[in-house]
């Protein structure tokens, strides 16, 4: 049996054991623009950076499912998982159940003009984006926001879904 189906991001990266550090996920990214730019999205958002339960039960989710399905290993920490965590850590700071559609387009509105300061390439600002605009995954009530079959933006999604819903699951 491929041990590899079994392991955690914990068990291959040391450093994401580590509890008590809240910036385990936001460290993990290798790319230090990307981290910068979370947190200036933070700042201008008004939210807690400290405050990253949520975020970082995402981010475990994610790295377990990269892991699992061979994407990430520590010979291979490629550009779009830098990209999925950052969209992970985006993705909730403007969502509002009570205005969906909107909600999902907010943090593009408000928050590209940041990254569009730190001369972030468009392509990376444009997968970011995605990530968070199709956080709803199949469930989104906008056609054009559902993600493809089997992308990255897809499994983000269903991790999104699981935090979401392990509260309802216990």
């Amino acid at each position: 049996m491929n041990k590899q189906l079994f392991l955690t991001g914990e068990e291959i990266f040391p450093e994401l054991a580590d509890k008590e550090d809240i910036f385990r996920y936001l460290n993990f990214i290798e790319v230090q623009d990307l981290r910068v730019f979370i947190t200036k999205c933070y700042e201008v958002a008004g939210k807690d950076l400290n405050d990253i339960e949520y975020e970082n039960k995402v981010c475990e989710i994610l790295i377990d499912h990269l892991i699992r399905r061979g994407l990430l290993d520590t010979q291979a920490h490629q550009n779009f998982v830098d990209l999925l965590l950052t969209s992970a850590f985006l993705h909730n700071l403007y969502f509002d159940e009570e205005d969906i559609i909107c909600s999902l387009l907010r943090a593009r509105a408000e928050l590209d003009n940041i990254a569009e300061e730190m001369n972030l390439p468009e392509q990376i600002r444009e997968a970011i984006w995605q990530g968070v605009e199709e956080q709803l995954g199949d469930a989104t009530p906008v056609k054009k926001l559902k993600p493809s079959p089997n992308t990255p933006q897809e499994l983000l999604a269903e991790c999104i879904f699981i935090t979401r819903s392990l509260h309802r699951w216990r």
